[in-house]
């Protein structure tokens, strides 16, 4: 007999997915980001299509701190923020032991383009090569 999970704790624990792939990202120093492969990096951005904006959100974040490896996923994150959720009016996102300040107005309609951003800089500085997306 298989037993499902209220769809609260199921989103709960997405978040809490998503929460640790934050925390692994920015554990690991600059050079260990740079050897995320390709096929690591399409898992994190599978979460990109998350209904939970928090997940999203989160996932932005990873990608944005992976940073020019995360370049040729630009074109996803800028699909998900057509999903983004309104804005959170400045309030703090807080996520299990992560509080972000991200903005005016928080979760991915912020955190997704300030990623954008880091990864076009991230990828400009090491590749001298400006922005083709």
């Amino acid at each position: 007999m298989t037993t499902e999970l209220p769809k609260e704790e199921v989103a709960q624990r997405r978040i809490r997915s998503a929460e640790s792939v934050v925390k692994l990202v920015d554990e690991m120093g600059v050079l260990c980001r740079q050897g995320i492969d390709d096929h690591a990096i399409d898992l994190i951005v599978d979460n990109l299509k998350d209904d939970d904006d928090t997940v999203r959100s989160l996932i932005a974040i990873s990608l944005g701190n992976i940073g020019a490896k995360s370049y040729r996923v630009i074109p996803a994150l800028k699909i998900a923020l057509k999903m983004a959720g309104p804005p959170n009016n400045g309030a703090p996102l807080n996520v299990g032991t992560l509080k972000l300040s991200l903005g005016p107005d928080l979760g991915s309609s912020s955190s997704i383009p300030v990623s954008i951003k880091k990864i076009m800089e991230a990828h400009k500085l090491e590749y001298g090569i400006g922005d083709t997306h």
